[in-house]
């Protein structure tokens, strides 16, 4: 029942029989068998011829060529997933390049639009001093299309004489040195142009491969400033000219408030003698138009020397010293002063000083203060006890005094002409309408200034703010 005893019986039925890959027991291997039947002349199968074949090496070759067409196979698979991979993956950078280069471009044409916007002459020159980029304040300056520009030698764009005055400043940068320049450029028929300009080294892997440039055409800031140097100039000159004018006034006062003096005098004796010399049965309207007389020459004496005070002033503005005084202790001296009009009034004076003493000339300190106080005194409401507030503190980096009072105010016309010579806001009290005047002179000539805010029947506030002065330190 086995293979080879089927063989065997179909050979003695004539057959012939092809045994393929057995593994017979002979020995370990693998063979091929062949048998033929064997006939005599009568035709009878008397046995068989047998050819066997040794197929051991070749079995374990087509097993071997198996198992590597095996790996083979799992190797294409491999490589095929892998392929599959490398198409995902360069799918998905195709998709990025495609995204980068746009967002490249967009941002390309943003820098565009921002350099293009910008007023400032922007370009890039290569080493081989050749155009790479320029922008629109480029195109407008030279009137050539950008095309036409980029690519081209710097000489051949500005022209032979700019760029002669220019080619120094490229060098430089192009040995790693970055410059600011100022140049008066002559662009041939493009006209003379005022440059300001920056220039920077591109630097990749420790090598120099071009020039960033900025540029600024400052021709119409040199213009300006020609202009005002001219002006400056001319008002320097229109100033010594007034300085001067105001010296030759301030004297011709100085003189003719001394010549008055003479007069006036010899009025007066006059009128001492016609007074004595008067019968006193005739001393009804007589003696009233010589009061009047008195008075006036009392009041034209009292303008002179005003008035020899104001040239005084300007004298003393430009020869003071100034010191560190306590703004208490200037009060202090001032409200003695004025004692009798404080206790005459019943006025309170209520002091806060935030900041307590000044660098300031002394004598004009005094007068500030002198002024103001005296005026709020004389200028009191009948109807109300004078409440006097003076305080100081700082406003940025300069000092304040104020003054405050519950007085008579004044109206918005009369603050208007409050400090005008010999212009007095109410005939009442006895004065010349000169303090003011005086003081608002010394405290500009401090290089301060002095504001008033008042409303009627309400009171006046004044804030005089000091410049600082500084100290000259000697060494």
């Amino acid at each position: 029942h086995t293979e080879e005893g089927q063989a065997m019986l179909a050979v003695f039925k004539g057959e012939h029989v092809h045994l393929r890959e057995k593994q017979f027991s002979v020995r370990e291997g693998y063979y091929e068998a062949h048998i033929v039947p064997l006939y005599n002349r009568e035709g009878v199968i008397t046995g068989g011829i047998s050819m066997i074949h040794d197929i051991t090496r070749r079995r374990e070759s087509e097993r071997l060529l198996h198992d590597k067409n095996q790996e083979i196979g799992a190797a294409l698979e491999e490589l095929s997933a892998a392929e599959e991979q490398l198409r995902y993956a360069n799918s998905l950078l195709e998709e990025k390049i495609e995204e980068r280069t746009r967002d490249l471009a967009n941002s390309e044409e943003q820098l565009r639009l921002i350099t293009d916007a910008l007023p400032v002459l922007i370009s890039y020159i290569d080493r081989e001093k050749k155009y790479r980029f320029v922008n629109k304040a480029y195109v407008d300056l030279f009137k050539q299309p950008k095309e036409e520009i980029i690519g081209k030698d710097v000489a051949a764009v500005v022209g032979r004489k700019a760029y002669q005055n220019t080619v120094k400043y490229l060098d430089r940068v192009l040995f790693g040195e970055q410059i600011h320049f100022e140049t008066r450029q002559h662009y041939g028929t493009y006209g003379t142009r005022h440059i300001s300009a920056t220039m920077i080294p591109h630097i990749v892997d420790q090598q120099i491969v071009g020039i960033f440039a900025l540029g600024y055409d400052i021709s119409e800031r040199k213009h300006i400033e020609k202009t005002l140097k001219k002006m400056y100039d001319e008002a320097r000159k229109r100033n010594k000219e007034l300085i001067r004018i105001n010296t030759d006034l301030d004297n011709f006062v100085y003189m003719a408030s001394h010549d008055l003096k003479s007069p006036i005098a010899n009025l007066e004796g006059l009128l001492t003698m016609m007074s004595a010399q008067l019968d006193m049965s005739a001393a009804g309207k007589q003696q009233m138009v010589l009061n009047m007389m008195d008075t006036s020459i009392s009041k034209l004496k009292k303008i002179i020397a005003d008035l020899i005070d104001i040239t005084k002033v300007q004298k003393e503005i430009e020869q003071a010293t100034p010191d560190v005084f306590c703004f208490q202790q200037i009060v202090e001296d001032i409200t003695e002063d004025l004692q009798r009009l404080i206790e005459e009034s019943g006025a309170e004076i209520i002091e806060e000083y935030t900041v307590p003493e000044i660098h300031y000339p002394a004598s004009h300190l005094r007068s500030i203060l002198y002024n103001l106080l005296s005026n709020a005194l004389k200028y009191r409401s009948p109807d109300r006890k004078p409440v006097i507030y003076i305080a100081t503190y700082k406003k940025q980096s300069k000092t304040v005094l104020l003054v405050r009072d519950n007085g008579l105010g004044m109206t918005d016309a009369q603050q208007k002409k409050l400090f005008t010579m010999f212009k007095r806001m109410h005939t009442h009290v006895e004065g010349t309408g000169i303090g003011l005047y005086t003081i608002k002179r010394i405290i500009e000539n401090n290089g301060g200034n002095i504001l008033v805010r008042s409303q009627v029947d309400k009171g006046t506030e004044f804030n005089v703010i000091f410049k600082p002065i500084k100290t000259k330190v000697l060494l």
